[in-house]
């Protein structure tokens, strides 16, 4: 594929063709980059990297991956049986893999937990290094270029990609998309944060915002260790207003706090839990208590319902554990950080958890709006 650069000013190869505007292909600058350190993004010829100026009338090619070999029969025996585990019906495990939504460019599915989004480094599971990724072409039809919105889009992935990635332990809603124009797309609303995703878990102890805080729109600031500074704020907020999950710390004045006394019941509670990493990168998520169960083991478990406005890695499980020191059900990674927390203030430490074992995080609904025909979904 070859693209001469169009007149302008000079610019860095990654902001150029890092979004799938250039290369459908390249959808992000972390895909160009790995093009480039493979040697599959030339300009003018010449290897590159990320860093390489772009200027008008440089000339792009791109060599795109061969396609993969063909399954030996054993092969393709192991990926069939795969794929029918993850299809079975076992309420016990979470949910099977099924369909949610589907056209000829995009789709989106449930993934079980259990199975890891795509291939990476440590994928080590139960079926070896088989992802979601291998199950999918057997669970989606092949886009078809006459039911294409158009020429562009009718340019088919080799097999249907994720769009975003769910952790191997956690199930819920996922989207995919079949076509490479889709693709491009989904990453751009992705980074734009034009994305609204929902999930559900269920911490350890009793989260009660009102104990917390003394008033709304007041913010408790802490140091947490190695990973970083969190600043949670207290907001209350009317259900029949124009946006719920939009407030902020500035519009939750005395006067709100009166009127939510008044109308109870339409109102709802969020904690805005905001960290600060060692590395300077923000994350924010928004949190709703939906009840308190008493629990014999853990005194009292708690059902949130948890809004992240952006994106990191283990960020709602770190917000939940570190940021209001109820760790999910099932988390072994951030249980030792809040039993190093309660032991600071005195507090005893929270039953052992077992390790590997289930995690009680669920992705339950995602919004957004269509790639092609900006439909919201």
């Amino acid at each position: 594929h070859t693209v001469t650069a169009m007149p302008g000013k000079s610019t860095r190869l990654s902001h150029y063709c890092g979004d799938g505007s250039i290369f459908p292909c390249l959808p992000s600058r972390t895909a160009e980059n790995n093009a480039a350190k493979r040697g599959e993004l030339l300009v003018n010829d010449l290897e590159v990297h990320g860093g390489t100026k772009v200027g008008s009338g440089d000339v792009l090619t791109l060599q795109t991956s061969p396609p993969p070999a063909l399954s030996s029969p054993g092969e393709l025996g192991r990926r069939q049986q795969f794929f029918h585990e993850l299809t079975e019906e076992k309420p016990e495990h979470g949910g099977r893999l099924r369909v949610l939504y589907e056209d000829s460019d995009c789709a989106v599915v449930f993934k079980p937990p259990g199975v890891h989004s795509t291939p990476w480094a440590g994928t080590r599971k139960k079926w070896g290094d088989l992802t979601l990724c291998d199950a999918l072409p057997m669970l989606l039809a092949s886009p078809s270029e006459a039911e294409a919105l158009d020429a562009a889009a009718a340019s088919s992935l080799p097999a249907p990609l994720p769009a975003h990635r769910l952790d191997a332990r956690v199930g819920g809603v996922l989207a995919v998309a079949k076509t490479r124009r889709a693709l491009a797309e989904l990453a751009r609303l992705f980074k734009e944060r034009r994305v609204t995703k929902t999930y559900r878990a269920i911490v350890v102890g009793e989260v009660c915002p009102e104990r917390i805080f003394a008033a709304p729109g007041q913010s408790v600031r802490a140091t947490r260790g190695e990973l970083g500074e969190f600043t949670c704020t207290l907001v209350l907020d009317d259900d029949n207003g124009p946006a719920t999950w939009c407030a902020t710390a500035s519009n939750a004045t005395s006067s709100a706090a009166g009127a939510a006394a008044r109308h109870a019941r339409s109102t709802r509670t969020v904690v805005r839990v905001e960290q600060l990493d060692g590395g300077g990168r923000a994350s924010l998520t928004e949190v709703r208590v939906v009840e308190v169960t008493p629990c014999a083991v853990h005194g009292a478990l708690t059902t949130l319902e948890l809004r992240p406005v952006s994106g990191r890695r283990h960020q709602l499980r770190i917000a939940c554990a570190i940021g209001l020191g109820a760790p999910i059900v099932g988390d072994d990674l951030y249980h030792a950080e809040v039993d190093a927390m309660r032991a600071a203030h005195s507090l005893p430490p929270l039953p052992p958890v077992r390790r590997r074992a289930g995690l009680f995080l669920q992705a339950v609904e995602i919004s957004l709006p269509h790639p092609l025909t900006a439909e919201r979904l």
